[in-house]
C-alpha cells in the first residue's frame, strides 16, 4: 500500500499498446499518437499510511513486550540465584537487602508493571488499523468487525471503571490503578476501614498508623474528610486506668496533629470540622489530667504529646481564620484607625490621672478651700469634656470598623473578647451645674478602659474610696454585674468628686442620662453572650505591648497576608492556657509548626512584622521568667529559630522602631542566661541595622510607632 504495484504499470502499458494497434496505417485519421511511453506518479492514500502506522506500531509494541519479558525473566533468575547461593542466613539477608535496594532504586517494578500495558496497546492499535483497512474495502465487512471491537472496548472500559465504584470488584486493567488510587477513593477507604472496626484493640493500631500514612507518598495525596475528628471521637472515661487513658490520649493527639498538619499544608482554605476543635480540647484535658497524676506520683516516663495537641489546636485556628475572613473584607487603613483608638484611650487615661492628682491634692491639705479653685476646676473639667468627646470619636470609629469584620462568620475564640466590649454609649448631663448645663460627658471610652484594664492591657488603678453608685453616673444601669460596675466607678471617681465640688446646691441635684446604641452591636449583626471563662483569667499576650485595638488590626492585616503570625500568636496563647506544668522532652511539634510558618526566604508584611516583634518579646519574657506556670514549652532550638527568622524578615522602618522600643526596654533575670543571650543577639542585630540607614530605610531619629502615622494625634 505504500509502494506502487507493478501490475498497475503493466496494465497501463498494455492499454497504451492496444490503443496504438487499433489505428490503421493508411487512414487519414486526425488522431495524434504520443511519441513517448506514459509515466506514472504514485502517491499512497492517507488511509494506507494510517493503517501501516497503526499496524507497525502494534507489531513494535508486541516485540518490545516479548523482549522485556525475556529480560525480566533473566533478571529475576539472576536475582534469586545471587540470594540463594549463600547458605548462611545473615549473608543471604545482606545480599537480598543490597539487591532489593538496587531494584527499588532503578525502578525495576515499573518495567514489570508496564509490560502488560504494551500488549494491550498493541492489541488496540491493531484493532484500529483493521477497521480503517476494511472500511475502504467493504463497508459491510467493516461494520461487522467494528461491532466486535466495540464490544471488546466496552468490556475493557467496564473492567477498568467498576473498581472505582466498588473496591471489592475483582476486575482490573492497567488503567485501573492510576484511576482507582485517587485522593477521594483513599479517603473513602479510610472511612470504610474505620467503620469496620468494632473494638478498642483494633482502634488503637488504626489511629497509630494515621501519622505514618499521611507522611507517605500515598497519604500525601489523600483528601481528608472535612471533619477530621469523626474517626477519632473515642472518649477516655474516668473509670479506665490512668495508663490506658494516657495511651489513648497520646495516640489520638498524635493522629489529630498529623491530620491538621496535612490539611494546613494542602487545604488551608478549608475550615475545621464542627467537632474537631472540641475533640482536641477534650484530648488535651485528658492528657493534662493524666500528666498531673503521673507527675504527682512517680513521674511520667512515657510522656504525653500535650504540645502536639496544642499545635493541632493552633493549626485548626489557622484554618478557621483563613476560611472565615476573606482578605477583601479587611480595609487597608484598619491599622491607622486602630492606632488612633489606642492613642485616644491613652490620652483619656492621662486626663483621668491628672484629675485624680488634683483630687488627691485637694484632699491631702484640709486647709485648702475647694471653692477657691472653683473656676480652675470648672476649666479643667471643660477641657476634660472636650478631650473625651474628640477621643470618643476615634474609639467609635475603630469599633465600627473592626466589629463588622469579626462578625462575618461569628467571632472566633481567639478574638471573642472583642465581642464583649460595651455595646451602648451613655452620656450624662447636669442641668443644675451652670458650667455644665450645655455639656454632655461621654462614658463609653471610660467603660472600654475599665474593660481592657480588667483584661490586663492597662495597669490596675490604686484603690480609692468610691462615691455612692448612681449619684453622678448611672453605673448600675450601664454594667451587667458588680464585677464590671466597680471598675467603671473607679474610672469615673475623679470626675465624680470634682463634680461634687462644683455642685452649688446638692438639694437640687439633677442627672440626665442619654443612651446611644452602636451599630456594630446591633442585634442583626452580632450575637452577644457571656464568655465561658472570666476574661480576666485569659492570657495577656500582646494587648499590653501594642494596644488592644492595634493588636486586632495587626491580626486582621496578617490574615490578609498569609495568617503566619496569627498562627504563631495562637500557638503562644494556647501554650499559656494548656501547656503542661512539666516540660515535655523530645517534642518536635512546635518546631514543625514553626518550619511551616517560616520557610527559607520568608517575607512578611510591615504590619505582620510589628506583630512578630511583640510575639518574640512575649516568648522571651516567658522563657526568662523562672517562676512561670506553666513553663515555656519553646525549646532552645525553637527560640534560636525565631531569632534567626527575626533577622531575616524584620526590615521595615516601623517594625524596626517597634523592635527598638519593645526589645530595648526588656529586663531579664541574670539567672536566665539563655533568654539574655537571645535578647543580646537581637539588640546587636538592631544596632547593626541602625548603622545602615540607606539599606534598611531606618532613620536615626526617635519615633513613636503608635502615633507616627497620624500627624494630628502627634500634635
Amino acid at each position: 500500500m505504500l509502494k506502487q504495484d507493478p501490475s498497475d504499470v503493466t496494465n497501463a502499458l498494455l492499454t497504451h499498446i492496444l490503443a496504438v494497434s487499433l489505428v490503421p496505417a493508411n487512414t487519414n485519421s486526425s488522431i495524434v499518437l504520443p511519441s513517448e511511453l506514459p509515466t506514472f506518479v504514485f502517491k499512497p492514500s492517507p488511509s494506507a499510511v494510517t493503517v501501516n502506522i497503526l499496524w507497525y506500531l502494534s507489531l513494535t509494541c508486541s516485540l518490545v513486550a516479548a523482549l522485556c519479558v525475556i529480560l525480566v525473566q533473566k533478571w529475576v533468575q539472576d536475582y534469586l540465584h545471587r540470594i540463594q547461593r549463600h547458605s548462611q542466613p545473615l549473608r543471604r539477608a545482606r545480599v537480598r537487602a543490597f539487591l532489593y535496594d538496587g531494584t527499588k532504586k532503578w525502578k525495576m517494578y515499573l518495567i514489570v508493571k508496564y509490560i502488560p500495558t504494551l500488549l494491550h496497546i498493541s492489541l488496540f492499535l491493531f484493532f484500529a488499523g483493521l477497521y480503517i483497512f476494511l472500511f475502504h474495502i467493504n463497508l459491510a465487512v467493516s461494520r461487522a468487525v467494528a461491532a466486535v471491537i466495540l464490544l471488546c472496548l466496552m468490556f475493557y472500559a467496564f473492567a477498568t471503571i467498576v473498581p472505582l465504584f466498588d473496591p471489592s470488584a475483582p476486575y482490573e486493567t492497567p488503567l485501573t490503578a492510576p484511576l482507582w488510587r485517587t485522593p477521594a477513593q483513599d479517603a473513602k477507604a479510610l472511612r470504610w476501614a474505620h467503620g469496620m472496626i468494632t473494638s478498642d484493640s483494633e482502634l488503637q493500631p488504626f489511629f497509630e498508623s494515621i501519622p505514618g500514612f499521611l507522611s507517605s507518598s500515598d497519604g500525601g495525596q489523600t483528601t481528608a474528610h472535612p471533619d477530621s475528628s469523626v474517626p477519632l471521637r473515642t472518649k477516655s472515661p474516668d473509670y479506665l486506668e490512668p495508663k490506658v487513658q494516657r495511651v489513648r490520649a497520646s495516640v489520638c493527639l498524635e493522629a489529630l496533629f498529623a491530620i491538621s498538619h496535612y490539611e494546613t499544608r494542602f487545604y488551608p482554605n478549608r475550615g475545621p470540622g464542627a467537632f474537631t476543635m472540641p475533640e482536641v480540647l477534650n484530648y488535651i484535658e485528658v492528657a493534662n489530667r493524666c500528666h498531673n497524676r503521673s507527675s504527682a506520683t512517680a513521674g511520667d516516663p512515657e510522656g504525653l504529646p500535650i504540645t502536639s495537641g496544642i499545635c493541632t489546636l493552633t493549626q485548626l485556628d489557622c484554618q478557621q481564620f483563613v476560611s472565615t475572613y476573606p482578605g477583601h473584607l479587611i480595609p487597608p487603613n484598619i491599622v491607622k484607625v486602630a492606632r488612633r483608638a489606642d492613642k485616644a484611650m491613652e490620652d483619656v487615661d492621662d486626663m483621668r490621672r491628672i484629675l485624680e492628682e488634683v483630687v488627691l491634692g485637694l484632699e491631702c491639705d484640709p486647709q485648702i478651700d475647694p471653692q477657691v479653685y472653683h473656676q480652675h476646676i470648672t476649666v479643667l473639667l471643660q477641657v476634660y469634656c472636650a478631650v473625651v468627646e474628640s477621643k470618643s470619636q476615634h474609639l467609635g470609629a475603630a469599633v465600627e470598623a473592626i466589629l463588622p469584620i469579626l462578625r462575618t462568620q461569628g467571632i472566633p475564640t481567639s478574638l471573642d473578647l472583642y465581642g464583649y466590649l460595651p455595646d451602648v454609649c451613655y452620656f450624662t448631663a447636669y442641668p443644675n451645674i451652670p458650667a455644665f448645663s450645655q455639656h454632655k460627658i461621654p462614658i463609653y471610652i471610660h467603660h472600654v478602659l475599665a474593660f481592657w484594664r480588667g483584661v490586663g492591657a492597662y495597669p490596675q488603678l490604686p484603690e480609692m474610696q468610691l462615691s455612692p453608685p448612681g449619684v453622678w453616673f448611672p453605673t448600675e444601669s450601664i454594667s451587667n454585674n458588680i464585677l464590671e460596675e466597680i471598675p467603671l466607678r473607679r474610672e469615673l471617681e475623679p470626675i465624680s468628686r470634682l463634680l461634687e465640688i462644683l455642685e452649688l446646691d446638692p438639694t437640687t441635684h439633677q442627672l440626665q442620662v442619654h443612651r446611644q446604641n452602636l451599630k456594630a452591636f446591633s442585634s442583626t449583626c452580632i450575637v452577644r453572650g457571656r464568655a465561658t471563662e472570666p476574661y480576666q483569667k485569659r492570657p495577656k499576650v500582646l494587648a499590653a505591648l501594642l494596644g488592644p485595638f492595634s493588636v486586632v488590626a495587626h491580626i486582621l492585616k496578617d490574615i490578609r497576608h498569609g495568617v503566619r503570625i496569627v498562627t504563631l500568636y495562637e500557638l503562644v496563647k494556647h501554650c499559656k492556657l494548656y501547656a503542661p506544668k512539666v516540660i515535655e522532652s523530645e517534642t518536635h511539634a512546635i518546631r514543625t509548626v514553626l518550619e511551616i510558618l517560616f520557610p527559607e526566604n520568608s517575607w512578611l508584611d510591615k504590619d505582620s512584622q510589628v506583630l512578630f516583634v511583640a510575639l518574640l518579646r512575649s516568648i522571651l519574657e516567658w522563657e526568662g521568667d523562672p517562676s512561670s506556670n506553666p513553663p515555656c514549652p519553646f525549646s532552645e532550638s525553637d527560640v534560636v529559630f525565631l531569632v534567626d527568622t527575626f533577622k531575616q524578615v524584620i526590615s521595615h522602618k516601623s517594625s524596626l522602631e517597634a523592635a527598638k522600643r519593645l526589645l530595648g526596654t526588656m529586663d531579664l533575670p541574670e539567672t536566665r542566661r539563655s533568654a539574655r543571650n537571645h535578647l543580646s543577639i537581637l539588640r546587636d542585630h538592631l544596632y547593626e541595622v541602625s548603622r545602615r540607614p540607606l539599606e534598611y530605610g531606618v532613620t536615626r531619629t526617635r519615633m513613636h510607632v503608635d502615633c507616627s502615622s497620624d500627624s494630628s494625634d502627634a500634635k
